[in-house]
Order: structure tokens, then sequence, then C-alpha cells
């Protein structure tokens, strides 16, 4: 997602047409061996970014870019809130950040929306 961000202007996809299907991946590896194939996309997109250009993240390493979304979320594979996002490896999740590492994580208070609303002006 990093990498279509830079193809288009440095700025994060927006939902829909772009949000899974243009990255070029097989979609097996959408799918996370947890859930099965009932789910075929495991992961979800932090909602905050959607649209948004790259430079204005302060903390681009404490931004939530992807995690293991719970398969009832209301909007499928899209994060809005900590409550999204599915603790289901070991009462862990799988998230990908901003700055382009990977992270398992807990549902520590707090964790998960750090970087919801810190953008630049």
């Amino acid at each position: 997602m990093i990498a279509d961000a830079q193809d288009h202007d440095n700025t994060f996809i927006v939902f829909g047409v772009r949000t899974w299907y243009p990255l070029s991946v097989d979609t097996g590896e959408l799918m996370c061996p947890a859930l099965g194939k009932k789910y075929p996309i495991g992961y979800g997109y932090n909602y905050a970014l959607a649209g948004l250009a790259m430079q204005r993240l302060v903390h681009p390493q404490q931004t939530l870019l992807t995690a293991d979304c719970h398969p009832t979320a209301p909007e499928p594979n899209i994060i809005q809130t900590a409550s999204d996002i599915d603790f289901r490896h070991v009462r862990k999740a799988v998230a990908s950040y901003a700055d382009g590492h990977v992270a398992s994580i807990d549902d520590s208070p707090g964790l998960l929306v750090v970087e919801l609303h810190n953008k630049k002006p």
C-alpha cells in the first residue's frame, strides 16, 4: 500500500476501487489462514488514511496502516476504530504501519488509535 501511495502522488488509497484489488497481489495473500476461505480478505485498512497525503503524517512509525480485521466489522476490511481489529493470534493481531514496519500487537488501551487524528494541518 505504501508503494501504491508513492505511485499516486504520495496519497494513500481511497476506499472503493483501489482499496485491495489494484495492488497486484495474489488473492491468497489477502486471506488470513486463521479465518479460512470463508473470508477471502482477512485484513483491514486504516480508514483515517484514505486519500491522505503521506507527508501529512506526524509519526508514520505509529500510524496503523493495516491489521487483522474483525470479520464482523461494520465496514468489511476497513478499520475505523480499535474494535474493528481482530486479536485472533493468541490475543494478538498482525499490524503494518505507514513507515513500512510490521508488528504483532496486543489490545493495550490506546495502542491502536495513536495516529487516527495526528495529522499535520
